[in-house]
């Protein structure tokens, strides 16, 4: 017993010497000062003590804890020895814990850290429950993803009110990004996706509760159902436009949005930007017109009828632009330049030109090369402006104003050019 204190005395790594504590006997449980120990600040000292009760109670079990006066420990001190078990937990611990009353279950189930051992979805329910009572939630969102790497079917049910309760305000824990948070959040919503047989209104209600989490850049799962459904009804289309621009009659109003009036429309956002093709895109790629045209015309009345009919058309010429802009070939269908000349307005075509700036992507090039890269960009915008004028006079227009601009850049980048050949 003397050489285990002589051990911690000299330094030697505290963790090492509780483990090898719990194999001698004649150290008890009073000489590692339990269960004040169990309160103790000082790191070293914890874990010393945590690994000496890890490890005796792997090799004795209910036999070292049985021995215990735990029924006249704190409900505090009791959760941390029960925290100290070991890194894998059971409903034999759960048992034990809960049988102290509710001071100590919520005491332990608010700081343990949760891994279970071939699991059964009766106890990952019980682990995820138990955590979001205590407002765990992104810990449960992890035990769920656990339950899914041991391969258990976990009922559908489950993992959207898991999803639900992490992304509400009853969820008392910030994500943490280093760990895998994001991915399991993600893996957890494509499985609803998959589920054909559950609640979409429910879904997309998940997928709005973490949308900036499903960004088609980043993740493979994307929130489909919402895309979905803009796709489809122009009214909800219209309704996030509304969260997200004045109407055009409104006076500014000095009063900042409130907190869930800002997310809101930060959420409309992200989610009208991140729309990557055309309503009425078919599954193999083919795009049904009069899907497209109804649905257009549609969106414009109601925008017209809530007073946001031109912000509308700056938008929606976004959408037309990010859907069918190619960096080689013709574009757009011609078909869709038709619909462009219908739609005709100064906003829609001026927010075109900005969106074709906008979406170019980067560029590289050597530094004396001059503006070579924007002539070529500019010949393209004349070739794309013969292309579309069958269809589009305005569009060609566009393509031609998109020429000059490009010329003006290569006269620049041409400046730069030889500024830099002669060293001013």
């Amino acid at each position: 017993k003397g050489v285990v204190f002589q051990l911690l005395e000299r330094g030697y790594d505290p963790g090492h010497v509780g483990w090898i504590a719990r194999a001698i006997d004649a150290v008890a449980w009073e000489d590692v000062e339990l269960p004040i120990a169990l309160e103790s600040t000082d790191q070293k000292r914890l874990a010393f003590v945590s690994a000496f009760i890890a490890n005796r109670f792997r090799r004795l079990r209910s036999a070292f804890v049985n021995a215990l006066p735990c029924s006249k420990w704190k409900s505090d001190q009791v959760a941390t020895f029960a925290r100290f078990f070991g890194f894998v937990c059971n409903a034999e611990i759960w048992n034990w814990v809960e049988g102290f009353g509710s001071e100590t279950a919520r005491a332990y189930w608010q700081t343990v850290r949760i891994h279970l051992r071939d699991p059964s979805v009766e106890d990952i329910r019980r682990g995820a429950t138990s955590l979001m009572d205590v407002g765990r939630g992104f810990s449960a969102v992890d035990l769920l993803q656990l339950a899914v790497h041991y391969k258990v079917a976990l009922p559908s049910d489950l993992i959207a009110e898991v999803l639900e309760m992490g992304s509400s305000t009853l969820n008392t824990e910030t994500p943490d990004r280093q760990n895998n948070l994001q991915y399991n959040v993600q893996q957890l919503v494509k499985l609803l996706q998959n589920d054909t047989a559950f609640d979409r209104l429910r879904l997309m209600r998940i997928e709005w509760g973490y949308l900036s989490w499903l960004d088609p850049q980043y993740s493979q799962t994307t929130p489909d159902t919402l895309v979905s459904l803009i796709e489809s009804e122009p009214t909800h289309f219209v309704e996030l436009l509304s969260k997200m621009y004045w109407a055009q009659s409104d006076e500014p109003d000095d009063e900042p949005l409130n907190e869930q009036e800002l997310s809101f429309a930060q959420h409309a956002r992200t989610l009208i930007d991140r729309l990557s093709r055309l309503p009425g895109t078919q599954s193999d790629g083919n795009l049904d017109m009069i899907f497209l045209r109804d649905w257009t015309n549609t969106v414009r009345r109601l925008a017209s009828e809530c007073d946001r009919v031109s912000i509308c058309d700056v938008v929606l010429a976004e959408l037309f632009v990010r859907s069918t802009r190619r960096g080689d070939g013709d574009w757009p269908p011609l078909e869709v330049a038709i619909l462009m000349e219908e739609i005709g307005t100064e906003s829609f075509f001026r927010s075109f030109k900005t969106s074709m700036v906008n979406t170019r992507g980067f560029t590289t090039r050597d530094p004396f090369s001059g503006g070579d890269l924007e002539r070529n960009e500019a010949d393209r915008c004349r070739h794309l402006a013969e292309y579309a004028r069958p269809a589009s006079g305005k569009l060609a227009e566009a393509f031609l104003a998109m020429a000059k601009h490009y010329e003006v850049d290569a006269k620049r980048e041409d400046d730069e050019a030889h500024r830099l050949r002669v060293g001013k």
